[in-house]
């Protein structure tokens, strides 16, 4: 009985999604139930049909999920050639890590005006976050793992923002360019650990302060949550276990 095909029994086809498993359970169960059929092997059937019912939901189940989890990596991995210029790798090494790091803030700029841009950009900082998610906690993957999820943030409050188009959009278009100047800055300078030490700090403190008072200044809740977050990333960037781990 075990070893009989689940769809079989059903008499539907292996394919079938989870409502036409749940109908022609309900369907055939009818038929077949003790309080109903009262033959002699009705029990037994009725046994087999819930045994079944329950495989190949399990399996309708289980196809859904993986449907869901997964996308079109082809894809992505053209548009990431056509947005970074270069083949796209999985990260496996702290040095890749902070590679990708480094590309992100070279091309920040996409994070706060190119809204075509953001479901890409969302595809690849899930990606980053599920392969810090596979290894051990080190210090700086704790960072890293913060500051791709703050990225992740910006895109979502940049999203409903940008296309608002009011005055509160234009008001604080300086501090943004001086941000996305900052973290080109950054990226520019990762190679060289002194370097890199001197951008983080230089107007580290200046657009912080410009971060608070955006955030005070605004009565619009996602443009606050914008500058937050922004915020985030600007303290993140410059906490020394993860200077120290930016070796390229």
């Amino acid at each position: 009985m075990s070893s009989e095909n689940p769809f079989k029994v059903l008499k539907i086809s292996p394919n079938s999604d989870i409502n036409k498993i749940k109908q022609a359970f309900r369907s055939l169960v009818l038929s077949t139930h003790p309080d109903v059929n009262h033959d002699s092997n009705s029990h037994a059937d009725t046994e087999k049909l819930i045994s079944a019912y329950h495989k190949a939901l399990s399996e309708a189940q289980k196809k859904a999920q993986s449907k869901k989890n997964t996308f079109d990596i082809s894809l992505f991995e053209l548009q990431y050639e056509l947005f970074f210029g270069k083949d796209f790798q999985y990260p496996k090494t702290k040095q890749d890590f902070f590679r990708h790091l480094t590309r992100l803030l070279q091309n920040v700029r996409n994070f706060f005006y190119n809204k075509s841009d953001f479901a890409f950009l969302h595809s690849y900082l899930t990606i980053l976050i599920k392969r810090l998610n596979t290894k051990e906690s080190p210090t700086w993957s704790g960072y890293l793992r913060a500051i791709f999820e703050s990225f992740d943030c910006l895109l979502n409050f940049r999203s409903k923002t940008l296309t608002l188009g009011n005055d509160e959009e234009y008001k604080q278009e300086k501090l943004r360019m001086e941000t996305i100047r900052y973290f080109q800055d950054i990226a520019a300078n990762s190679k060289n650990y002194l370097n890199l030490r001197r951008s983080l700090m230089l107007s580290r403190d200046y657009l912080i302060t410009g971060c608070v008072q955006a955030i005070n200044e605004s009565a619009i809740l996602d443009y606050q949550q914008e500058f937050f977050t922004v915020m985030s990333i600007i303290a993140l960037l410059g906490e020394e276990d993860l200077l120290s781990e930016w070796e390229l």
